[in-house]
């Protein structure tokens, strides 16, 4: 692996070809601070300056109480969105991944979730009693609590933040989906994530023209970014657009595993939409 100024080049790992195992694959990615900025609209992913309420990012009831407000509203505000949710969240980092290796820095290209996501995501708000911390927003105040399974439009957002050190071994990558071919897609069936008993499909992507590929990342992040991205989308899925975003951690080669390793957070917040 090289360093340079803006480029590296560095192994991700992509499904083999019509096979059920992932194997590396060279890959560029760029520092995306010295290209021009795109908004996560056309491109799936955006950074964004977004200090926080919150000063303890160890306190996870903090965590709840400010920041899931403060993505709700950045959500409605970024999108329209009529009802936006947000119920828990994921830290990655060692003693997250001693718990769970699900829960150690996914090094696969994926994007998190296929459209029969939708379903869960109905299924999961049916029964709010059982969604941890679950804070709901409305672009309108109103005492009516709307019937999410008759939205005309679910969205997911999706923000990634460092909490350590700005160099890190295993940073995130982000990858246009307009430079990958759809029929590299791939569903693949996910079971019990993080012992949550939680099963869904994600999308893997097979490593045809990976030279095609337009990686990039946000170097040294710290605590006051955050990247916004989109893993779902049925109004893109109506047009045959992507609503999918591939990342993945990869290594830096300037920074040795473990020293410092990667610490991050993840939020989700769901956007529901209803005809006028």
């Amino acid at each position: 692996m090289t360093l340079n100024t803006d480029v590296v080049q560095t192994d991700l790992n992509y499904l083999i070809p019509d096979g059920f195992e992932s194997a590396p694959k060279s890959v560029t990615v760029r520092d995306a601070r010295r290209m021009p900025r795109e908004p996560w609209q056309t491109l799936g992913f955006e950074l964004f300056h977004f200090p926080s309420a919150v000063k303890d990012w160890d306190d996870d009831s903090a965590i709840a109480q400010l920041h899931y407000k403060e993505l709700v509203d950045f959500a409605i505000e970024q999108t329209g969105a009529d009802v936006a949710t947000i119920s828990g969240h994921i830290k990655r980092n060692p003693s997250e991944a001693a718990k769970h290796e699900d829960l150690g820095p996914i090094t696969f290209v994926h994007s998190d979730f296929a459209p029969s996501y939708r379903q869960v995501i109905i299924d999961r708000h049916a029964e709010p009693e059982t969604l941890p911390d679950l804070v709901v927003g409305q672009k309108q105040a109103s005492s009516e609590q709307p019937d999410l399974s008759q939205a005309s439009r679910i969205l997911i957002l999706q923000f990634w933040r460092n909490l350590g050190p700005e160099k890190m071994d295993l940073p995130i990558a982000f990858c246009n989906p307009a430079s990958i071919d759809t029929g590299s897609l791939r569903f693949l069936p996910v079971e019990d994530y993080a012992g949550s008993g939680t099963f869904f499909e994600t999308i893997g992507i097979e490593s045809n023209n990976v030279d095609n590929h337009d990686w990039r990342y946000f170097p040294e992040m710290n605590q006051d970014e955050m990247v916004v991205f989109r893993t779902f989308d049925t109004a893109c899925q109506a047009e045959d657009l992507p609503d999918w975003t591939p990342h993945s951690a990869f290594r830096d080669p300037a920074v040795e595993l473990g020293a410092p390793s990667r610490s991050s957070i993840e939020c989700r917040v769901h956007c529901f939409f209803f005809d006028e």
